[in-house]
């Protein structure tokens, strides 16, 4: 927990970075553990969506921790974890990505907008279609209109 480094005199905030040498994490004695707002925020930066197989005595903490923690999921293990490949195909079925149809440079006479066929379409602009909170198995659709302005009659 992010403020445990106290406890060692370790009063250094988390600075976000890996400081791995030789498979070893080096500067455990300086700085203090990240906080769950880093945390998550690395974890969106990086597009990972955790799932937390977890004991039926562990599962109110992690419920807790997936509402800090954007597109998380918590399953619960059974005594003998033989359910753990089931946890995880359904626990993935649940998240969602976001799907992005976009386009680098283009001819000054041509333009794109595309418009976003999908049960949560977002509008970031003409020149973006974007579809948000799909899961596993959606179809999403984007339209495009190709048009050169220099065609246009006045």
């Amino acid at each position: 927990m992010a403020g445990d480094g106290k406890l060692a005199g370790i009063l250094e905030p988390n600075d976000e970075v890996c400081h791995m040498e030789n498979n070893l994490y080096v500067k455990s004695s300086e700085l203090d553990y990240p906080s769950v707002g880093q945390l998550a925020m690395q974890l969106e930066q990086n597009n990972i969506q955790p799932i937390f197989a977890v004991t039926e005595n562990m599962k109110d903490v992690y419920m807790e921790l997936t509402k800090m923690i954007p597109k998380s999921e918590v399953g619960v293990l059974s005594s003998d974890s033989k359910n753990v490949v089931q946890l995880i195909e359904r626990a993935y079925n649940k998240l969602s990505s976001k799907v992005t149809v976009t386009h680098d440079i283009l001819p000054d006479n041509v333009r794109v907008e595309y418009m976003p066929v999908c049960a949560h379409p977002k509008q970031e602009g003409p020149n973006k279609g974007v579809c948000d909170e799909v899961q596993v198995g959606h179809e999403v659709s984007v339209l495009s209109f190709f048009f050169n302005p220099s065609l246009i009659l006045s």
